[in-house]
């Protein structure tokens, strides 16, 4: 299996959306926090990152999207702002560990 990581197209948004919303909901549940936040507002978090201040890029492995990434560029500082890598379905992790 080999991961590919690209800048994400527009044909990417719909499924970017659906990560970044699993992002905001793994992260409020690891915080114990309830979150009113759904795939509209992912859409519009996304579509806010295009921008000269960001870049975007997606991990892909078998043409499926499993993760992402958000680089920030600032001044002279380009930084990691988030990352995230969908959890696997338990037959491929068993897969990935051999």
């Amino acid at each position: 299996m080999e991961i590919m990581i690209t800048n994400i197209m527009n044909e990417d948004i719909n499924d970017l959306s659906q990560l970044l919303l699993e992002f905001r909901l793994e992260l409020a549940d690891l915080k114990q926090r309830r979150l009113n936040y759904n795939l509209s507002d992912a859409k519009e978090e996304l579509s806010e990152l295009f921008s000269p201040d960001y870049e975007v890029y997606k991990a892909m492995e078998s043409d499926i999207i499993m993760g992402y990434a958000i680089l920030r560029k600032f001044d002279q500082t380009v930084w990691l702002e988030q990352i995230f890598v969908k959890k696997m379905p338990a037959e491929m992790a068993m897969l990935a560990h051999f």
